[in-house]
């Protein structure tokens, strides 16, 4: 997911169950034919990756994939949360919906992964291998079973 980011597009819904729209920010976009999500009028989520975006007729992304907010949580930009509102946002246009406690939990939790990350990468060992490797499972956990 963070690979692709910050290529993310919103799925608005049609109120006639057609195929939805898709959203780049403010920018309206299309499934090009080759996307395995060309002219699908369900994609069990609100949010898609994509891997370029290119404008012939219209503007259209390919290589295409669903996926869920705690991805964006963890993976996006910048998160604020909004606590009367009860929405985060992610990278000043990304609204979702939820408690404050759960934006500030991933807050935290993001930037847990980024100092051991970069411990990792660094080489550094404090003896917290077994921590790290908790929060690291704890992660894939939460995507999981999202």
């Amino acid at each position: 997911m963070s690979g692709f980011y910050p290529n993310i597009a919103h799925v608005v819904k049609d109120d006639t169950g057609g195929v939805p729209s898709l959203w780049h920010k403010k920018e309206r976009v299309y499934f090009h034919s080759i996307s395995v999500n060309h002219n699908k009028k369900e994609l069990g989520s609100e949010w898609v990756l994509f891997h370029e975006k290119f404008a012939t007729s219209k503007v259209f992304i390919s290589a295409t994939s669903v996926t869920k907010p705690f991805s964006l949580l963890l993976f996006g930009g910048n998160i604020v949360v909004k606590h009367i509102e009860r929405n985060v946002i992610v990278d000043d246009w990304i609204v979702l919906g939820a408690a404050a406690k759960t934006g500030v939990m991933f807050r935290e939790l993001r930037q847990k992964l980024i100092t051991i990350l970069k411990d990792k990468m660094m080489n550094i060992n404090h003896g917290d291998d077994e921590r790290a490797e908790k929060v690291i499972d704890g992660i894939v956990q939460i995507i999981f079973h999202e």
